[in-house]
Order: structure tokens, then sequence, then C-alpha cells
């Protein structure tokens, strides 16, 4: 065994190299192969869904959020936590630096809302997920455990991509796996600076996961035609609006002015929301058995009907 080993070393030129070099190689193929060996147990390791906002017994919905590319799912969605209510909890899903594995996150997040329902009464509280660009992947294929989603800029699929960077990352794909690979370990190092107020950082191999998991999501028709609350930006460099609305087209849309997936105007945010919800801004008291309810404006009427008290015109 060992010297038919020998002999295929031999006939690739291994054995005439110098012994520096043999080395080296050595070392580049233990590294990239014991990384792709356990890199989906590390991504399970190191997995994990923040509680940003503890939920309390008299609230009415959770949340449950993942971003996009190079940012926070902990401060990326900060924007929206003063128009909910004060019972409501906010959970993220942090990405792991180890790479994007969609079963792995989706398994994170159920067991995350599956937390929350022994904790609380399920029937009396609404589900809903939240998303940034591309961690629509996410969410979308978990439209089913949710009673509503929100997304902005839903970077689903790889053909929502506006040309040529549709083309680039189709053709690309083998060559960032292959990026991937050859960087075994040295690739899981944060070295990436996210836009997010905690100032971290994201590995290479984080970021090349997420874009091949853009390119290599496939559609699912019985989940496209879901009814869903989509944000799009009224000039998205990045992506093709009109096909969005063509691909979800039972969802229900808003426009802003923001960039893709920026969060920093919150006014312009928070209108689309009040859109989507169908809040009006003429706030009135209402009366339930006799007794006046008053609500606060800014809560963004999220709840499905039964558990919101807001009066909807």
């Amino acid at each position: 065994m060992r010297t038919l080993i020998y002999q295929q070393l031999a006939v690739l030129g291994f054995t005439e190299l110098s012994k520096t070099w043999q080395w080296i190689i050595a070392f580049m193929l233990i590294n990239s192969l014991s990384a792709a060996i356990l890199r989906k147990s590390l991504i399970a390791a190191t997995t994990r869904t923040h509680t940003v906002r503890h939920g309390k017994d008299d609230g009415r919905a959770d949340f449950f959020q993942i971003c996009g590319v190079r940012n926070s799912s902990i401060s990326a969605f900060d924007y929206i936590l003063d128009h909910l209510h004060d019972g409501d909890g906010v959970y993220a899903l942090c990405y792991s630096n180890f790479g994007f594995d969609i079963p792995i996150y989706i398994t994170a997040m159920r067991k995350a809302i599956v937390r929350r329902n022994k904790e609380f009464k399920r029937l009396s509280r609404t589900t809903i997920g939240h998303s940034i660009s591309m961690g629509d992947i996410i969410i979308h294929k978990m439209e089913n455990n949710f009673d509503s989603t929100f997304s902005l800029n839903p970077c689903t699929y790889g053909f929502f991509l506006k040309e040529p960077l549709h083309t680039l990352l189709k053709y690309g794909g083998p060559l960032l796996l292959v990026s991937r690979f050859l960087l075994g370990w040295l690739g899981f190092i944060p070295i990436v600076p996210n836009h997010d107020l905690e100032k971290s950082s994201s590995s290479l191999a984080l970021l090349i996961d997420q874009y091949l998991a853009i390119r290599n999501n496939t559609r699912n028709p019985g989940e496209d035609g879901l009814p869903r609350n989509l944000i799009l930006s009224k000039d998205d460099y990045l992506l093709d609006n009109k096909i969005i609305r063509k691909t979800f087209a039972k969802s229900k849309f808003a426009i802003t002015n923001n960039p893709h997936g920026d969060t920093r105007d919150k006014s312009a945010l928070i209108h689309a929301y009040y859109e989507l919800c169908g809040y009006r801004r003429t706030f009135e008291l209402i009366t339930i058995e006799n007794e006046e309810l008053a609500e606060d404006e800014n809560v963004i009427s999220f709840y499905r009907p039964g558990v919101n008290l807001i009066n909807l015109k």
C-alpha cells in the first residue's frame, strides 16, 4: 500500500520537490481537509440565538430575526424596538464564523421558537419572522413556523440579483467553493469588519458561504406563493424589484428610499411597516367591555386578530 502511494506521488512529481515544498503542500492538504471535515460540526457548535429582549407575560408577540451579509442580527433591527409592546420578545440568530449552513440555522431558529412556546402559551402570542437581505433564505424556508414574516430587501434567490452580479455569482460559484476549501482553517478567522454597532467581524468562510447560499438556493413554488410582507428599496443597487414582485406575487409590498439593507433612516422604515400592517395615524381610544383602552400610537400593529387591540381603519 505504501509503495502504491509512493508511486502515485512520484507520478505527480511530488517526490521531485524539495523537502521544504513537500512539507508546505502536506500542511496545506491537512489544513484544507481537516477544516472541510469539521466545518459542519463547528457551525452547529457555535450557532446561537441571542435574546435581545426577553418576552414577558403581558407581551403580544415574539420576533425571531436574522440579518444579511456583514451585519449583526442583534443591532440591525434596533429601529423597530421602540415600536413594539414592552412585553414583546426579540430573539436574534447570530451567524457562526465557521460558515453559513441553512439546515443548521433553521434548526437553531426552530429550537428558539420551541423554548418560547414552553415558556408562554403559544396561542396567546404572535410569532413573527424578521429578516434583512439574504437572511430571508432562512426565514422564507420557515414560513409555516411563523404567523407572519417581514423581510427588508429579500435576497432569497440568486436570480433576484441585478446584472452583471447575477452572472458573476452564477459562474463564479465553483471558484468560490475552491477558494473556501483552499483557505481551510485560515478562512475561519474573522478579518472582514461588519457594518454593525458591535464592531464585529466576519470570516471569509462565512462570506463565501453566504454568497454560495444565495447562488444555490432553489425555488419552492409552494413557499413562494405564501402571503408575505416585503420592504423594497426604490433604487436598490443590488436587487431587481420587478423580479421579486413577480416571484412573491401574493405578498404585500412597501417601498422606501433606504439603500439596500440600510436601517439607519428609521422614520422611512417605520412608515413602511405602518403601510404593511394597515396602521393609520388617526389615533383613537377603543372600548372593550365598557373600558377605554389607549394604545401608544407608535406601536405597530403586528398582531393577529384576537390579540391586537389597535383600532384599524
